[in-house]
């Protein structure tokens, strides 16, 4: 994606705000907030160019924000971080919608999600993720479809490419010992939970952009 199309991709998130409409009760206007495709794509893996995804503005800002409290703290997102939510989005649908010899049951997908969910939890907080949600008018229906979506890309991973969701405790502690993870000033054992759900979650991540390069070339991205 180049940085002219992320320019107009974010410029239009800037955009949301629609047009003002006047209360009969206090003649003053109510910004409308709208919503607009923001990208739309196709693949083999979604069924082709007859059936198009589509991203709205509202769910990319929402997922950008994410994006930019993980990695700087802030609410407000810049360029890149619109860039990253997008590619973030389309691989995990792209993974999410590959096929299963056995789908998972509803515990399984309800447990991985619930723990996708807290490892941005931790990082952001339980205020950043409903910040986010309302800066974006997101429902909670809609943050459990997100982090559903996610939890059955990461069991496609696991099942068919390679280890994500069950780090071994050999893997944990050379983890915690040898890479830059938010817990490293505290006691292993005080933060075994908290460092696999971070780990799982940044397996699950790497493995959605990673899937995504490999199916670039597939992919037909256009932004109406």
């Amino acid at each position: 994606m180049s940085l002219a199309r992320v320019a107009a991709v974010a410029l239009a998130l800037s955009l949301l705000a629609g047009p003002a409409i006047a209360d009969p009760a206090t003649n003053k206007p109510n910004f409308v907030t709208a919503d607009r495709v923001a990208a739309r794509w196709y693949a083999p893996e979604t069924g082709g160019p007859a059936r198009p995804r589509f991203l709205t503005a509202r769910a990319l800002a929402f997922e950008a924000r994410l994006v930019s409290l993980v990695e700087e703290g802030d609410l407000d997102y810049q360029e890149r971080h619109v860039r990253t939510a997008l590619d973030l989005h389309v691989g995990r649908d792209l993974l999410a919608e590959l096929p299963l010899e056995k789908e998972p049951d509803a515990p399984t997908m309800t447990r991985i999600s619930a723990a996708l969910r807290q490892a941005m939890i931790d990082r952001i907080g339980e205020e950043g993720l409903a910040n986010a949600a309302a800066a974006e008018g997101i429902g909670a229906a809609e943050i459990e479809a997100f982090f559903r979506r996610d939890a059955r890309a990461a069991i496609y991973v696991e099942r068919a490419i390679k280890f994500v969701l069950y780090p071994s405790e050999n893997q944990l502690r050379d983890v915690f010992r040898t890479t830059a993870n938010p817990y490293r000033d505290r006691p292993f054992d005080a933060v075994r939970a908290d460092l696999s759900r971070w780990l799982v979650a940044e397996r699950v991540k790497s493995s959605e952009l990673g899937y995504l390069q490999t199916a670039r070339s597939r992919v037909v991205l256009s932004y109406p």
